[in-house]
């Protein structure tokens, strides 16, 4: 895990990634930031997520 401060460069990503996918900002937040980033993976239980493709999602299952 690491972390990142907010800069211009993942502000850019958020705004792109936010208008292709028609995100709401705080989905379009965790979703471009791993972007801007290089990540390989986003670990998530959310299920919607599968229509990202800019990284691979590895999807938790809620028990």
């Amino acid at each position: 895990m690491s972390l990142f401060p907010l800069d211009l460069k993942i502000a850019d990503t958020i705004v792109r990634v936010r208008a292709q996918y028609r995100f709401k900002t705080p989905d379009a937040i965790q979703r471009g930031t791993p972007v801007a980033c290089g990540a390989d993976y986003i670990v998530t239980n959310d299920g919607v997520w599968w229509r990202f493709k800019a990284v691979k999602v590895l999807p938790v299952e809620n028990q």
